[in-house]
């Protein structure tokens, strides 16, 4: 999983790029830890350790994106607080 690195062409990051990036990460890892919970529910051969590291990965790309969005909400605060 990959956290939030994308640049706009002036150098500056972006907010919802790297929203989108952490998604689309803790997607494909939620899509990792099923197919390998899947493939262990069959009896299929499989690492058990690698199924809990799938598992594990998968919590922590979504505790990434929580505490993205939270930094979100926080800043969208901020902002509806500020005086014009």
């Amino acid at each position: 999983l990959e956290g939030p690195r994308s640049h706009d062409a002036t150098g500056g990051g972006s907010s919802e790029a790297a929203f989108v990036q952490v998604l689309e990460g803790l997607t494909r890892a939620q899509d990792d830890a099923d197919h390998a919970i899947e493939l262990l529910v069959k009896g299929e051969p499989v690492d058990m350790h690698q199924v809990m590291i799938s598992v594990e990965m998968t919590d922590i790309a979504f505790r990434l994106a929580v505490q993205l969005r939270n930094k979100l909400v926080r800043a969208y605060e901020e902002i509806m607080r500020m005086q014009v």
